[in-house]
């Protein structure tokens, strides 16, 4: 039910409760999702990705495309990946268990609060097409798997 917001209530993720996302009759909540399909300049599907996972869904997506399209990471790399994530709310830099040392040292010696999370954040699946295959990577965060036909 953490979808919705409670009046007086903080929810699952840290957040304050907002009136534009109470429980009403027939109403959808507001959200984080942010399916994604990415596409070249002549039209062709590069990527197709989308998460669960509250707060960090936005993050966890960006951070994945960051690294497949632009850090040049294989499609399982770039899931798999570490990750970090700042809502804003809490005032602190969340991350994963594999973030480097040295990343969270810079960062904290820049002022940042840093907090390690418990739980295992957002939960990515992505598809991408590359020299006409296509690859995909079902998170190990969360029990699944991928299938395709070769």
């Amino acid at each position: 039910m953490d979808d919705f917001s409670l009046p007086g209530q903080i929810n699952y993720y840290g957040l304050k409760p907002s009136p534009y996302n109470f429980i009403e009759a027939g109403k959808r909540s507001m959200s984080s999702v942010c399916p994604t399909i990415i596409v070249d300049k002549t039209g062709e599907v590069l990527m197709v990705i989308g998460a669960s996972g509250g707060t960090k869904i936005i993050t966890s997506v960006a951070g994945t495309i960051l690294r497949y399209l632009w850090l040049g990471q294989s499609i399982k790399e770039a899931v798999d990946e570490s990750r970090i994530h700042h809502q804003l709310q809490p005032m602190e830099i969340n991350y994963e268990y594999g973030i480097i040392d040295p990343l969270i040292s810079q960062l904290e010696g820049l002022g940042h609060k840093t907090k390690r999370y418990r739980d295992r954040g957002s939960i990515v699946c992505a598809l991408a097409r590359k020299n006409e295959k296509i690859y995909a990577n079902a998170d190990y965060r969360k029990a699944g798997e991928v299938f395709g036909i070769d």
